[in-house]
């Protein structure tokens, strides 16, 4: 453990003399194998940009003689590491069927339903995590509160709330409940804040808050996610939500609003309806008195700090709890069961509050947002950059890593807020330079005046195999990357930046000892004109980048969105699926990679039911949010001899760098068109409009005038009409 030594300020970690640290979070210290200092640039850093497809794509209309004979829409989650289908299209029954992996239990679609738009698909991703009967538990929840103005605040907790927590048998998930309404019973008598609730299909709450700025006293309002991440979300640190015996039946937003122990302040009558002013902006410090004066002529952001110091007036002893309930009716603490109570005290009271977390210095505080940040706040001062002591703003220590903690297990860094600091971006792609996604690296440093080496922070890389993380300067720093392709560390740390300069850009490349993942498909062209067409239209609004934790029990795992999902799209038989499943080549059709949104029209050979697969293989963490319409259409007989006229369709070489070639069938002489679309629908191209004999045809098409990415190349003529994609690649 860390341990506390006595300075002038040291009443911020402990308040009274300790052996004990200030930080309830169990710490280990980890292992340094080796330096690679050499191995780390500095200056400008690089980046491997990641591709990803734009909607809107070219419409296409099926010819005439089609009819729709069924639609199904769905949304789902594209696994990482391998693929799903969402439909199975049987051409024999003329009929749609979908996939059950997909689905939600009746109870839980019926409570996405409910729920608004902006929700609906964490909701669907989180539910689709958890066994069925966990889909109908918190389903029920839902259902049962429909309606209730609190809804959005408890659908809320249950998208966001890690579901290590939800799955567990013998939590009690009233709890949530409990929370949602808190929120506003307790709006109902401060009257600093207002609970702001928006209607329609998208509809949101949020808080305003009665504030001095300037001369001036103005009612403000914050952003809906700011409101419910840290003031609707029912965890504060490393705890986990509890209404049961050992929080004395009661969870924390109620039981501390009326705590009546003898001899200290009770919350709901110092923070009464007569104090009407949320905060004056201002810094401010309010010393380390134990028995504050309070009246309602302090601001709302005063009375909670006093409450807090009053609440703790010793230094911390024996079991060092994290229930913010058992810490506030013991009344002994250092500075990791001050800043738990400060926190859950400020939901209580409305008000945005993060955990603030800087392991390797021994210290913990909360942070306040408003007005665009984040800002330092603890029992004895708000606004301060000071509050981590760091020698930059008038303090002793060189922080190292501090981060702030969301609570769903999302971790930001925030040393640049606290101290001077410097940037390190890591960047992991395998040896053919394809970025490595989901990556997790993890910094370490000295632990405050000793030369054990604890972590400090950790993430995970994104689409473009990158990182980046904010660090304090005059520190050492050590580095561990793990991914399923291999790790740097040999199984520990090593050493990366010495003695780190302020401003100072860091970089790092690295490449695990196997390549990325690709997928074993050969492309096959397919007939015109068949007795049935497909149609998927998709969109992937975002990618889901998976982490967690490491300080919460139990851990926290959450899935933060990054927009503008990727994944690879194709369709295949019954046949061709069993040898992709089993990671063998195989044959399909309509391959599009790495896009965000497609639409393809598939003449479907009458030989067989045909799978629309969505594969996430060349991902490594990151999953994807997928919205699909599958519609099957069926040809009227007018023109189509035993079923399929016998043409195709085929653009080669694909991927092409200067010139493809566009080869197919006319069924008869007339007029035909060959044009290219980019990915927004716009006409880039012609590569033939005019009057074609009827057979095959083999159509030069130059991609020299075109830049990288993908295209649409549409055919229609007598007897054919298909639209093909095409990669171009300098």
């Amino acid at each position: 453990m860390l341990s506390i030594i006595l300075l002038p300020f040291i009443l911020a970690c402990a308040f009274a003399a300790s052996d004990l640290p200030g930080i309830t979070t169990p710490v280990e210290p980890v292992e340094v194998t080796g330096s690679s200092v050499h191995l780390v640039g500095t200056g400008l850093r690089f980046s491997i940009p990641f591709l990803s497809v734009e909607s809107p794509v070219p419409v296409f209309e099926p010819p005439s003689e089609y009819e729709a004979l069924e639609t199904v829409d769905c949304r789902f989650v594209v696994p990482d590491k391998e693929g799903i289908y969402p439909v199975m299209v049987d051409l024999f029954g003329e009929d749609l069927v979908v996939n059950p992996e997909i689905e939600l239990t009746s109870q839980a679609q019926q409570a996405v339903d409910l729920c608004p738009e902006w929700l609906q698909e964490h909701l669907i991703w989180k539910l689709s995590i958890l066994t069925e009967d966990n889909q109908d538990r918190y389903g029920a929840l839902l259902l049962a509160h429909q309606g209730q103005n609190y809804f959005d605040e408890l659908a809320y907790t249950v998208a966001y709330l890690s579901w290590t927590i939800l799955a567990i048998p013998s939590w009690d998930e009233e709890v949530l409940v409990e929370n949602a309404q808190g929120i506003y019973d307790n709006d109902a008598f401060l009257s600093y804040v207002n609970v702001v609730d928006y209607t329609g299909a998208d509809y949101y709450s949020t808080t305003e808050y009665y504030t001095i700025q300037g001369s001036d006293t103005v009612w403000v309002e914050i952003p809906k996610e700011i409101y419910y991440d840290f003031v609707v979300m029912p965890k504060v640190s490393d705890e986990k939500p509890l209404n049961d015996a050992t929080v004395y039946n009661e969870f924390w937003r109620q039981y501390l609003w009326d705590m009546d122990d003898s001899g200290y302040p009770v919350f709901n009558e110092v923070l009464n309806s007569n104090v009407l002013v949320f905060w004056d902006e201002q810094t401010k410090n309010y010393g380390w008195s134990t028995t504050p004066e309070f009246s309602d002529s302090l601001h709302a952001v005063d009375i909670i700090s006093k409450w807090t110091r009053a609440i703790i007036p010793d230094g911390a002893s024996g079991n060092r709890p994290v229930q913010p309930n058992i810490i506030a009716h013991e009344h002994n603490g250092n500075c990791g069961e001050t800043q738990d109570l400060l926190s859950a005290a400020a939901r209580v009271a409305l008000i945005p509050c993060a955990c603030v977390m800087d392991i390797n210095e021994d210290h913990v505080w909360c942070s306040i947002w408003w007005d665009g940040e984040w800002r330092g706040w603890y029992v004895d001062t708000v606004n301060n950059h000071n509050t981590a002591y760091d020698v930059d703003y008038g303090g002793s220590k060189e922080c190292s890593c501090i981060w702030a903690w969301r609570n769903d297990g999302f971790t930001w860094d925030v040393v640049d807020y606290y101290s001077n600091s410097c940037t390190f971006t890591v960047t992991v792609t395998d040896s053919a330079s394809v970025p490595v996604d989901n990556a997790t690296v993890q910094i370490a440093s000295e632990g405050w005046q000793t030369s054990t080496i604890y972590r400090g922070t950790w993430g995970q890389t994104d689409r473009n195999g990158e990182i980046t993380f904010t660090l304090g300067n005059n520190q050492n720093f050590y580095m561990n990357i793990s991914t399923a392709l291999g790790n740097f560390g040999s199984g520990g740390y090593e050493e990366v930046i010495v003695n780190s300069v302020a401003d100072q850009t860091y970089t790092f490349q690295w490449s695990p000892p196997m390549l990325m993942p690709g997928l074993s498909a050969v492309e096959q062209t397919e007939g015109s004109w068949t007795k049935y067409l497909i149609q998927v239209s998709f969109d992937l609004p975002y990618d889901l980048m998976n982490g967690r934790d490491y300080y919460a029990t139990p851990r926290s795992e959450y899935a933060e969105p990054l927009t503008d999902g990727t994944a690879d799209f194709f369709i295949v038989d019954e046949e061709n699926l069993a040898l992709y499943e089993a990671d063998e080549e195989f044959d399909c059709y309509e391959l599009i990679q790495g896009a965000s949104a497609g639409e393809v029209w598939f003449y479907a050979p009458h030989t067989d039911n045909w799978y629309i697969v969505f594969s996430g293989d060349r991902h490594q963490g990151v999953q994807t949010f997928a919205d699909a319409s599958i519609t099957l259409w069926r040809h009227d007989g007018t023109g189509i001899e035993s079923g399929v006229l016998n043409t195709a369709v085929a653009v080669s070489p694909n991927p092409c760098s200067s010139l493809a070639s566009v080869q197919f069938t006319t069924a008869a002489a007339g007029p035909a068109s060959v044009t290219v679309y980019d990915v927004q629908g716009r006409l880039v191209q012609r590569g033939c409009n005019g009057i074609l004999e009827s057979g095959a045809h083999d159509l030069e098409l130059s991609t020299s005038g075109l830049s990288s990415g993908l295209y649409f190349v549409k055919v229609t003529g007598e007897g054919v009409n298909a639209m093909r994609s095409l990669t171009v690649v300098r």
